[in-house]
């Protein structure tokens, strides 16, 4: 059975107009497209006034039913909706129109895949009469939304997505109407972790990737770019193994090849991953201060991504290793947007309607996912740059311009900003956590700036300065290299253990020399 929910939609309306709002929800009629189109849901206005000058927008939005992955329906659906609420302060002259694309049925994105650019052919060719002001927001699935963006080409639409996947995305000559909102893009992950190498002094790093755990299809690519970018980019000698934490034994194994190529480790595996492959590092004597690890997490807590943790309650009674083993590790995250009330105060009202909307409630501590409230901003940018556009006097419908208004510039949204490269690509602040051998909890030390490309010291709010990094064992970040290689083979050093060798010799001969007079001495009448 189609579904039909319904939505209020506020319409922007210059103040010289007073006018009756009718917004209602509907579903496709019987004289429209045929009964195999998707149902849809479908938010219409009716005004007692409409000034001529009204522009008609369609919000196109596809997405995954349910719940089951960061920005599906319930979860994304309703920070979008706030998002539409939101637009009065631009007092537009907009009608806007909300366009929900998905099924029921349709929960996974090997399921989208097959159907998303046939939904949003139909709506286009069929429904979207008149050729209004179209923005094309989601899906998250990469297939899905590669298809849709090649359509939003031709079209020449603008479309907007929250969520990374295909690689391809950021080749702007083959989807200039594109835009990446994405709070986690592998580039700024890559320009993290160079600047970060780069001011340890680290030119010799591993990779260990968890695949076995993958069903977002994140963590592959990551190591496929994080790979690749430190080598070509950064000129970093990088290895790869990949790794399954489930059997102990397979982790050992490469952490023994480990040894001999590197003590700089980045783990790049589902946040639940993270744990065993630490412990494993703590009985082969690898968390003892020399070597330092980097592992990725993008989501506090989260249900998608697991949870970079030490503690377990102690279920394998293992819990005091694993908090030791975690004092070399560092946590890359996405910045903390939680500072300003205005983004406090949004997310609030964001979780109240997904409880009363959509039937989902947040559990104690849960925040909103920074890829749902990714709709959010984009709704935001989107709005703003179209405004602009109209009111400079160009044309709205022009996909291609609307990208060049909205790249390479910074927006302040909910008293952040929100910055987006020259290439259309959001830009992502991240820090690095350590944890906290007090408390065993993570706190930022250190901050990366994606516009300037630069890393700082966090700041602490307890006393206002800066946090400092707390090296295990050690005074100091471990060397890159140990003095005698990897390996323990460098010519230099043969020299030292030769010289020690002869040393010890020397001493022994010394101290038989001593045994053999007291022998004499002792044989003496």
């Amino acid at each position: 059975m189609p579904l039909c929910l319904r939505v209020e939609i506020p319409i922007l309306l210059d103040s010289g107009c007073q006018c009756d709002i009718i917004t209602h929800g509907s579903q496709p009629s019987s004289s429209g497209p045929s009964k195999d189109f998707i149902p849809f849901l479908s938010a219409f206005t009716a005004l007692s006034c409409v000034p001529a000058s009204t522009l008609d927008v369609s919000l196109v939005q596809v997405y995954l039913w349910g719940d089951q992955t960061p920005t599906s329906l319930t979860l994304a659906g309703p920070a979008f909706t706030k998002a539409v609420e939101d637009l009065a302060p631009y007092k537009t002259l907009m009608n806007i129109t909300r366009i929900l694309l998905f099924t029921r049925n349709v929960t996974t994105c090997d399921m989208m895949d097959k159907e998303a650019a046939l939904w949003a052919t139909k709506y286009h060719d069929k429904i979207a009469t008149g050729n209004p002001v179209m923005g094309i927001f989601g899906p998250e699935c990469p297939a899905a939304a590669s298809s849709i963006a090649a359509l939003a080409r031709t079209w020449n639409k603008q479309m907007l997505v929250t969520k990374w996947g295909d690689f391809g995305f950021s080749n702007k000559k083959r989807y200039p109407t594109l835009t990446m909102f994405s709070p986690y893009i592998d580039y700024s992950l890559d320009m993290f972790l160079g600047r970060l190498l780069a001011h340890f002094n680290y030119s010799n790093v591993v990779i260990m990737c968890d695949d076995e755990q993958d069903n977002l299809g994140l963590y592959v690519p990551t190591c496929t770019s994080v790979f690749d970018t430190l080598r070509l980019k950064y000129n970093v000698s990088a290895s790869r193994f990949y790794v399954n934490a489930t059997y102990e034994y397979n982790v050992r194994h490469y952490l023994d090849k480990i040894k001999a190529l590197t003590r700089v480790i980045i783990i790049i595996a589902h946040g639940d991953r993270i744990r065993p492959i630490m412990l494993a590092a703590f009985d082969k004597k690898m968390t003892e201060g020399d070597y330092v690890y980097f592992t990725l997490e993008l989501y506090l807590r989260s249900k998608f991504y697991g949870s970079v943790t030490w503690n377990t309650g102690d279920r394998d009674k293992r819990d005091a290793d694993a908090r030791t083993a975690f004092r070399s590790l560092f946590v890359l995250s996405p910045r903390n947007p939680d500072a300003t009330p205005e983004y406090r105060k949004v997310t609030d009202e964001i979780k109240q309607r997904s409880r009363s909307t959509s039937g989902y409630t947040y559990a104690a501590g849960e925040k909103v996912n920074p890829f749902a409230m990714a709709y959010y901003y984009a709704l935001a940018i989107y709005a703003q740059v179209l405004n602009e556009t109209i009111a400079s006097g160009r044309d709205p419908n022009d996909g291609y311009l609307l990208s060049k208004l909205m790249w390479n510039r910074t927006y302040t949204i909910l008293g952040q900003d929100i910055s987006i490269s020259p290439n259309g690509d959001r830009e992502t602040d991240w820090s690095m956590n350590q944890m906290n051998a007090e408390t065993g909890m993570f706190l930022p030390v250190m901050d990366y700036s994606a516009k300037r490309n630069i890393v700082t010291p966090s700041r602490d709010p307890a006393d206002d300065g800066t946090r400092q990094i707390v090296w295990y064992n050690r005074n100091s970040p471990p060397p890159n290299e140990p003095k005698c290689g990897y390996r323990g083979i460098k010519p230099e050093c043969d020299a030292i253990k030769q010289g020690a060798s002869k040393q010890g010799n020397h001493y022994q001969q010394l101290a038989a020399a001593v045994v053999n007079l007291f022998q004499a001495v002792k044989g003496m009448p």
